[in-house]
């Protein structure tokens, strides 16, 4: 199983989207972006370059400040971005890198994390205050950063009072799985330029999927259920 198992992350690896290029994070006069709260998202992320597609989200999701930005959230814990306008090196991955796991594949991201960001991005995620006062944006980032770092088992409890927690939990027996990529959701794996440095996993929407999104989407299956069989849930 173990063999298959990684047989299967290598070909869908292989079939991920291959974009790679600079990126900012905030804007000038706003530190992460005018939403984030406490040490996780919601910031906003600028690709210099325009290289990522942003085509698939919503305008609540994007041009936060600058054109061509989009709001994303973190997935590690143990790793911090640096200060606002610092630049990283990205790509794009099914995987989270470094943190608390030490396979060098890195950790795929979960089906739960993927059904709730891509309906962040999409602007239809239910319970989200996108157009309240900035306060009420900023307490439903909170509980949408804590909803994906409970997902992806970043030492943070489950808690029924959180609606992002809960309509996966309820959605799902293991939301935990692996399976983001079914969601058009990926790891967005930054580094220090220069160093190789690790320094955020942070979250990417992108449904239409280049190069080999036919392979992904038929493996989507196969890696579900290989993922209830390898990741223990923390609930």
């Amino acid at each position: 199983m173990k063999k298959l198992a990684l047989v299967l992350l290598l070909v869908a690896g292989l079939a991920a989207p291959a974009f790679a290029g600079p990126i900012q994070v905030g804007y000038p006069g706003s530190s992460y972006g005018p939403y984030q709260t406490g040490a996780g998202g919601e910031f906003t992320l600028n690709p210099l370059g325009a290289w990522l597609d942003l085509a698939d989200y919503a305008d609540v999701a994007k041009d936060v400040g600058v054109l061509g930005t989009f709001q994303s959230f973190c997935i590690e814990g143990a790793e911090k971005l640096g200060g606002f306008d610092a630049t990283y090196d990205a790509d794009i991955n099914q995987n989270a890198i470094g943190g608390g796991v030490a396979d060098p594949l890195g950790d795929p991201l979960s089906v739960g994390t993927g059904y709730l960001y891509s309906q962040f991005a999409s602007g239809v995620l239910v319970d989200y205050n996108y157009l309240g006062t900035l306060a009420q944006r900023r307490a439903s980032a909170n509980q949408l950063q804590q909803a994906f770092w409970w997902l992806e088992d970043v030492d943070t409890p489950y808690d029924a009072n959180n609606p992002f927690m809960k309509a996966v939990a309820d959605k799902w027996q293991n939301p935990g799985m692996d399976g983001a990529w079914v969601y058009g959701v990926y790891a967005l794996n930054l580094w220090v330029p220069g160093t190789g440095a690790r320094a955020q996993d942070t979250l990417y929407y992108n449904y239409s999927v280049p190069d080999g999104g036919a392979t992904l989407l038929l493996l989507g299956g196969a890696f579900i259920g290989l993922g209830a069989l390898r990741r223990k849930f923390r609930g």
